[in-house]
């Protein structure tokens, strides 16, 4: 027992390492300029902040309600004696720490023959190096790693997403149980789909399509069919849950679908992705994204257990099925298209085995 504490403890200082290292990095960069002066940057900031100050809060958000960055962005700077950009800073490198935690839930349980603290890591060192290949300072560039280290741009959402993945697998992995599994996904869910309606099109749909799947190929339907209806469950309570708050929303979202615009789409990614590749950064990012996919679709071919084919298809799907939804509804946005590089690093953590 105390050696599982000491290897558990040893991933999260590596994890602060790997999260210290790629902030300074990102913030030595054009990048910083998104991360401390833009000016969706540092609206969780000034909401965190008014809300600490007691006056009358007269403030209405997009379709995106900022949540867990508030309260996280409103502790930080209820408890810590630094200014904005130190808060900005710190918050960043939590972020980095809370998908480790992710990660290391995707990994699964340690058995004799898995190491899954060192592939978790692993994992956030993987995206760690995607992020620094961020060197741009426009929010509409296609470098979106380095997104997850603001406050704005939806990292508790992108957490979300990797977390839901690991619970999944953990009640997968059991041979029994798994209730607590269970209500962690349902509130998840619920809590992501308030903040972020985003959470619906990154998580509940590739997951729902996948477990759908397994309900007719699985043996144990009964646990996959809970799974599937504790998701859709927790996505819909989220999005009741929005209605008493109808007045502090001032865009629901619905105007940015427009599925007429998608040619138009489809030559705003293609520009931004040609962009994102005419820098030798941005070509080193594009091919590890493109090693993760193809290592994705590896291991869920030769997956040995249904824990592991179900991480290793999410981590080639989602990005797919994000794509493929983003031009069809005609967006222009590159932040909706972050599943891109934070779910092939699944792959990474798919299949934790030891190394002998």
């Amino acid at each position: 027992m105390r050696r599982v504490w000491v290897r558990e403890l040893a991933g999260w200082v590596g994890a602060l390492a790997v999260a210290m290292i790629t902030v300074a990095q990102v913030a030595s960069s054009a990048r910083a300029d998104l991360l401390f002066r833009d000016g969706d940057s540092l609206v969780v900031a000034m909401f965190a902040r008014s809300v600490l100050s007691g006056a009358p809060l007269d403030w209405a958000m997009s379709s995106v309600l900022f949540l867990p960055e508030s309260a996280v962005f409103a502790g930080l700077d209820a408890v810590l004696p630094v200014d904005v950009n130190g808060l900005l800073t710190i918050d960043a490198v939590i972020n980095m720490l809370a998908l480790y935690g992710a990660l290391r839930l995707v990994s699964g349980r340690r058995r004799d023959d898995t190491a899954p603290v060192s592939w978790a890591l692993l994992g956030l060192a993987v995206f760690g190096i995607l992020a620094m290949t961020d060197v741009s300072g426009s929010r509409d560039a296609l470098e979106l790693a380095s997104l997850l280290l603001t406050t704005t741009y939806y990292c508790s959402t992108v957490i979300a997403v990797v977390l839901s993945v690991g619970l999944v697998r953990r009640v997968i992995d059991r041979d029994e149980g798994g209730t607590g599994s269970l209500v962690a996904l349902g509130a998840t869910a619920a809590v992501s789909t308030l903040s972020n309606p985003l959470f619906a099109a990154w998580a509940t749909v590739p997951i729902a399509l996948l477990l759908a799947v397994m309900l007719i190929r699985s043996p144990r339907r009964t646990r996959t069919a809970t799974m599937l209806v504790v998701l859709v469950l927790g996505t819909a309570m989220g999005f009741l849950g929005r209605i008493p708050l109808r007045a502090w929303i001032a865009n629901t979202g619905a105007g940015y679908a427009q599925p007429e615009l998608w040619p138009e789409s489809a030559g705003y990614y293609g520009s931004l992705l040609l962009d994102r590749t005419a820098t030798p950064a941005g070509i080193i990012g594009a091919l590890i994204v493109l090693a993760l996919i193809a290592s994705a679709i590896a291991r869920t071919a030769r997956a040995g257990d249904p824990g592991t084919r179900f991480v290793a298809t999410v981590a080639w799907v989602t990005p797919v099925l994000v794509a493929i939804g983003a031009i069809a509804l005609g967006t222009h946005a590159a932040r909706y298209l972050q599943p891109l590089v934070f779910a092939p690093v699944l792959a990474v953590v798919a299949a934790p085995r030891a190394w002998r």
